[in-house]
């Protein structure tokens, strides 16, 4: 918190406004280290950024008989791994910062996060076959979509073989100016509900490789592969 006060006084010392119609200005001076504070002072994530490309898209290899034609690799502005076990659970996607928003960007963003989000479960199911699909179903994925100065926090978790879900958790406004600051309470908040949740996902991978690895004890029938994937590939 200490450290976006300092970076956020900073940016108001600008000798010119923020530009408009300018994606990547706002989003490296305003939103990328806020980030880079959470992670490095909690010790949760590992960040790399702007238009970086996610490893969980080769997923689609495997489901496309390894035929490269019609598979989305499509960069993104930032991916949060998971310390401890070193998987991408933070996918972060700026929409640009317009004088008008560009709906069409803005949607092309919406559906990127959420094709992204699913891909990001499926190579996580790839890489715990053997765990148990119980455990599994408490895994979650994360995606921060930046509109204007708005981010807003999605969860993707699975709910059922047939049906996964994603859920907007929080949104917040980030302040552009020193007279908006209160705007941060809303942030703060933001960011100590992805930390809590981030926890709960280091159990939760924990469990998962005890599992798979044949340390915990998994029913017949009940692993991620017996579950989850034969549904997929009978899907895809």
């Amino acid at each position: 918190m200490k450290y976006t006060f300092i970076d956020f006084h900073a940016n108001c010392q600008r000798p010119v406004p923020v530009p408009i119609n300018n994606e990547r200005t706002i989003y490296v001076e305003f939103f990328i280290p806020m980030f880079k504070y959470f992670a490095n002072f909690t010790k949760t994530l590992a960040f790399t950024w702007c238009e970086k490309q996610l490893n969980s898209s080769s997923i689609w290899y495997m489901l496309s008989d390894y035929s490269k034609p019609g598979i989305n690799r499509k960069f993104v502005d930032g991916i949060g791994t998971d310390i401890s076990s070193s998987k991408v659970i933070l996918i972060i996607e700026s929409s640009g910062y317009n004088d008008k928003e560009d709906f069409k960007h803005m949607l092309e963003d919406t559906l990127k996060n959420l094709k992204n989000g699913s891909d990001s479960l499926k190579y996580l199911i790839s890489q715990y076959k053997f765990a148990s699909y119980s455990t599994f179903k408490k895994v979650t994925v994360f995606s921060i979509q930046i509109i204007q100065t708005t981010m807003t926090l999605v969860a993707y978790s699975v709910s059922t073989p047939e049906k996964w879900q994603a859920v907007e958790c929080r949104s917040a406004s980030v302040p552009l100016t020193w007279d908006d600051r209160k705007d941060f309470i809303k942030v703060f908040e933001l960011f100590t509900f992805l930390l809590e949740e981030l926890k709960n996902q280091k159990e939760n991978f924990k469990a998962l490789k005890q599992e798979h690895l044949g340390i915990n004890f998994v029913a017949t029938g009940q692993s991620v592969e017996d579950i989850l994937v034969h549904n997929l590939k009978e899907n895809n």
